[in-house]
């Protein structure tokens, strides 16, 4: 087994479990006359996004990005773009007050209810010492229509070491959400995990980088085995801040054969995630689709008019893949009238599949 997967010294996860049972839901807002097509029995559409929403004195006082994201969700769904509403939405950068304003803008937009699974608080730096801070920004919405929670959830903390810090600054851990949920009829059930990793500049190196979230990649995936051995489909999804070949390439921007080719040639979190032995066995959704050529995948680096120069956000899925992309066409720009973030959602309409 590569060097990568070893333990280092500095454990790199701790568990925090919450209280289990079904997310409380209030009224959150006023539904629109016609609901938007929902996902039929035994098939899920999974949203991840980083929605830049838990930092910035601006985002506690304007609401209109998270406006503007329930909108793009409907414009999407409505232009045959995805096929239904979301039943789970993997979130990152968010806080508690913007996930309750998301919640309500998505029940206006789709006419479902939508209901905080798993959330932040009100400050997502929920522990500040001398040695780190522990930084707490990732949440699991499910549409309250079709899913509901079930087992226990939690967070799951991704730790590193100063000496693995850019400069020997003080470490940010960061806390991965995770759940379980289950259709409300079909009884089609997965394990999430919400991810948002540290960025590798401000880790000590791009190595040391990747080899940690190699190790945290490996370390959900075993957690969300351990914790569900029921649920054989799982989804890991978020903002990895890490891109999937190990040789940095322009044009294009990721070739569909890494160099150098096989497993080589990737980065060790998305080797970790793929490895063809249990509990691993994940399928990079985006990639299972468009992979096939470097012009395909190319296609999924379109950012409106142009193209973004990375692929960092991901959907990860023990499961069928029957579609997914980046929303390709989105590109507004911060201060444009219809931001929403400078990252663009990734969907997956997942079946089940066997073990």
């Amino acid at each position: 087994m590569p060097a990568v997967f070893r333990w280092a010294a500095v454990a790199p996860i701790i568990v925090v479990l919450l209280a289990t049972g079904s997310p409380g839901t209030q009224p959150l807002g006023m539904a629109p006359a016609q609901r938007l097509p929902r996902s039929p029995d035994g098939e899920v559409v999974v949203i991840s996004v980083n929605l830049q929403e838990a930092f910035m004195p601006s985002d506690v006082q304007n609401s209109s990005e998270m406006r503007h994201f329930a909108t793009r969700i409907r414009d999407l769904v409505q232009a045959g773009t995805m096929p239904y509403a979301p039943d789970v939405l993997l979130l990152q950068e968010v806080a508690s007050f913007s996930t309750t304003k998301l919640a309500r803008f998505l029940k206006d937009a789709t006419g479902y209810t939508y209901a905080i699974l798993i959330g932040p608080e009100l400050n997502p730096i929920v522990k500040d010492t001398a040695e780190h801070q522990i930084v707490r920004d990732t949440a699991i919405l499910i549409n309250a229509a079709t899913m509901e929670g079930i087992g226990r959830k939690g967070f799951i903390t991704s730790r590193y070491g100063a000496d693995e810090s850019r400069n020997a600054a003080k470490p940010r851990w960061k806390q991965q959400a995770f759940a379980a949920v289950q259709e409300k009829s079909g009884g089609f059930s997965l394990a999430l995990a919400s991810v948002h990793f540290t960025p590798t500049e401000e880790m000590a190196s791009e190595a040391a980088a990747f080899a940690r979230k190699g190790q945290w990649a490996d370390a959900i995936a075993r957690h969300l085995s351990e914790t569900f051995p029921k649920q054989h489909t799982r989804v890991v999804g978020g903002h990895f801040n890490n891109r999937r070949c190990l040789t940095k390439t322009t044009d294009p921007p990721e070739q569909a054969d890494c160099n150098p080719p096989g497993p080589g040639g990737e980065t060790p979190f998305w080797t970790a995630l793929t490895q063809a032995v249990a509990p691993f066995r994940y399928q990079d959704s985006v990639f299972a689709i468009h992979g096939t050529s470097d012009a395909t995948l190319k296609d999924q680096y379109r950012r409106g008019d142009g193209f973004t120069k990375k692929r960092i956000d991901f959907v990860f899925a023990r499961a069928k893949i029957v579609s997914a992309a980046h929303d390709t066409a989105y590109g507004a720009t911060r201060g444009d009238t219809d931001f929403i973030s400078e990252h663009r959602l990734v969907w997956a309409q997942l079946q089940r599949r066997g073990t």
